[in-house]
């Protein structure tokens, strides 16, 4: 049986968040690893999201003035 891309998409989407929901609880629960684990890869996450929103939505000069600034910060 082969699986259209759809269903692989919705499968791993419910993988992954069972595996996050995992982890959220044991960090939730009082283990001082697990919160630093949780919170750093939420950060991550937000990360992610934040850049995929900004590549999804802005403007080539937008983009090319963003770049600049992080150049700018990185350099110093």
């Amino acid at each position: 049986m082969t699986l259209s891309s759809e269903e692989k998409k919705r499968r791993r989407a419910k993988a992954n968040q069972r595996y996050y929901l995992k982890k959220k609880q044991a960090a939730m629960n009082g283990d001082p690893e697990a919160q630093r684990k949780w919170n750093k890869d939420r950060h991550s996450r937000q990360y992610a999201s934040v850049k995929a929103f900004i590549k999804n939505t802005a403007t080539q000069e937008e983009l090319d003035e963003l770049r600049s600034l992080i150049n700018l910060v990185s350099n110093r």
